[in-house]
């Protein structure tokens, strides 16, 4: 069932007797960000679309009329965004996992509309697909031992990023849903395939085949999504800018700490920055896994020590900085002498 805009004691009343769950469809996310934003019963509608999530059991509490206990509080989300529109509101949002539960896909490029005719048949084959699909009863799903390897390598490649200590903890809290999250879209892919072939789902195990395509989703797409995701999409271009160049200093000149006060006199750009400026370029780079600041619990810290695996993946880079660098303040200086 599909549902493009309703209140969480709506939502409740159509699953009541839905144990399969919803999909909720909208066409711009903004929308229902700004409506789970905020406090009272903002806040109860967050924390229950938070479980949608998970599915299973759940109790709402709906106004005047007592709560309702649901048997599966089950559901997907599907909708756009614009970058700045998520950009704002992010800005201030509590960090309660909301945006680690989204897979983002960024588009780069669209492609030019056509009006060229649909055929006929390919319509009917997708039609007899979702008619198999809603026909599939429960059971369980078993996985051939190739198609488990490679889930487990995939995870294991997953679990050496977040291990590793060069991502932030918003990162590596979104990457790890992808421990359930793998298995999920494993499902959706096996049982898509099976409707197409005309097989029941739990009646035939994983092939190797459809574990490759959901590993390479993962690792080949959706990884490079989530990181763009926060370098660039959750600030503006000029945070970005100023975040390759800090990226640049530290690599060029081996740093293994570093200070606002130290940012402030190489860069005049930043230090034109506002307080809430300098705080969203700040925390790119602990995003993305390059500084650590001495006192997390400060709104901005001062101090900041660098992860020294930055060093080790960037040697060559460094090295290019440093002699780049160093040819630009020669030009100056030859410059300069020319004009004594």
């Amino acid at each position: 069932m599909i549902v493009s805009d309703s209140t969480t004691a709506k939502l409740s009343e159509i699953m009541q007797n839905n144990r399969r769950g919803i999909t909720i469809y909208r066409d711009e996310l903004s929308g229902l960000l700004a409506q789970i934003d905020g406090k009272g019963e903002a806040a109860k509608d967050r924390a229950d679309y938070l479980q949608l999530y998970n599915g299973g059991p759940h109790s709402v509490e709906r106004i005047a009329r007592g709560s309702l206990n649901i048997p599966n509080w089950s559901g997907s989300i599907i909708g756009g965004i614009q970058p700045g529109a998520l950009e704002k509101a992010m800005r201030n949002a509590t960090h309660d996992g909301l945006i680690q539960r989204f897979y983002p896909i960024i588009a780069h490029k669209v492609g030019r509309a056509t009006n060229e005719t649909v055929d006929p048949q390919h319509m009917q084959h997708f039609a007899t697909v979702i008619d198999r699909l809603n026909g599939f009863g429960f059971g369980t799903v078993t996985l051939w031992p190739d198609a488990a390897q490679i889930m487990d390598e995939t995870w294991g490649e997953i679990y050496a990023l977040i291990a590793g200590g060069a991502l932030s903890d918003r990162i590596v809290a979104h990457l790890s849903k992808w421990e359930g999250g793998l298995y999920r879209w494993l499902l959706v892919y096996h049982a898509m395939e099976c409707a197409f072939a005309g097989q029941v789902p739990h009646r035939v195990a994983v092939s190797a085949h459809t574990a490759r395509i959901v590993a390479d989703l993962h690792m080949r797409y959706f990884l490079p999504c989530v990181l763009q995701l926060y370098e660039d999409v959750l600030s503006d271009s000029n945070d970005s800018e100023q975040v390759r160049w800090i990226a640049g200093h530290i690599v060029a000149h081996g740093l293994e700490k570093i200070s606002l006060r130290d940012i402030t006199r190489a860069y005049n750009d930043f230090a034109a920055n506002d307080e809430q400026t300098k705080m969203r370029v700040m925390r790119m780079l602990e995003d993305c896994g390059w500084v650590e600041p001495d006192d997390p619990h400060k709104m901005l810290p001062r101090r900041y020590k660098i992860n020294p695996a930055v060093h080790e993946r960037f040697a060559k880079q460094a090295a290019e900085e440093k002699k780049r660098r160093a040819e630009i303040v020669k030009k100056i200086r030859d410059i300069a002498s020319v004009g004594e």
